[in-house]
C-alpha cells in the first residue's frame, strides 16, 4: 500500500531517523484515522504552506531538486511527489524545526476522497465488463488486491487489457494491493 509521503519527510525530518510502523499503513505510531472534513478542509491549507516552507528549506540546504508540494489527487490533501528524494542529512537538521509546525493531521494517513474511490470502481468495473472477470475492486485505501493471475501478465500483458478502459485510468496510477488468500 501506498504510504503518505508527507509522513516520511516529517519523520525524516524531526526525528533524523526515519518512524518504525507500528502497523503497514501507520508508520511511526500514528494512529491512521483520516480526519474530520472540517478539520480536512481548514487544515490542508495550513499543511501546504508549511510544506512549501520544508521543499524552500530542504533545497537551500543540500537538494535544489527537492520537489514543491502537490495535492494528492487520491485523497485531496497535500503531500509531496512519491518520487520525492531523500532528504540529506544537513537538510533534515536544518529544517526539522520548520517541519514541527505541521499541525497533527498532517501525520495521519489521509484516505483516498469518495470522488476518488468512485472512479477506482468505476475502473474496475469496466475492467470486468472488458473481460478481465476477476479484477478486483479496490480495497479501503485505494489500492487493488490483485489476483496473481493479473500480476503473472506484467505491464506489457496488462496494457491491451486496460486500453478499452483507458478514460478511467486513474490519475496517480494504481495501487496493488498484495494478493488475498494466493488467488
Amino acid at each position: 500500500m501506498r504510504r503518505s509521503v508527507i509522513l516520511a519527510v516529517v519523520c525524516l525530518l524531526v526525528s533524523g531517523e526515519g518512524c518504525t510502523a507500528a502497523s503497514p499503513e501507520a508508520p511511526g505510531g500514528v494512529v491512521s484515522r483520516p480526519p474530520t472534513a472540517a478539520a480536512a478542509a481548514s487544515g490542508a491549507g495550513e499543511v501546504m504552506a508549511v510544506m512549501r516552507d520544508i521543499a524552500r528549506c530542504v533545497r537551500s540546504h543540500g537538494a535544489p531538486g527537492f520537489p514543491d508540494p502537490i495535492m494528492d489527487p487520491r485523497s485531496n490533501y497535500p503531500a509531496f511527489p512519491d518520487d520525492a528524494p531523500r532528504i540529506p542529512d544537513g537538510a533534515r537538521t536544518a529544517c526539522a524545526p520548520v517541519a514541527r509546525r505541521l499541525p497533527p493531521e498532517a501525520t495521519v494517513t489521509h484516505p483516498p476522497s469518495p470522488g476518488h474511490m468512485a472512479g477506482l470502481r468505476a475502473f474496475a468495473r469496466c475492467m470486468r465488463d472488458h473481460g478481465v472477470g476477476d479484477f478486483p475492486d479496490p480495497d479501503a485505501a485505494g489500492a487493488f488486491p490483485m489476483p496473481r493471475r493479473i500480476l503473472a501478465l506484467g505491464k506489457g500483458g496488462l496494457e491491451p487489457l486496460v486500453r478499452p478502459c483507458r478514460e478511467l485510468f486513474p490519475e496517480g496510477g494504481l495501487d496493488v494491493a498484495p494478493p488475498e488468500g494466493g488467488s
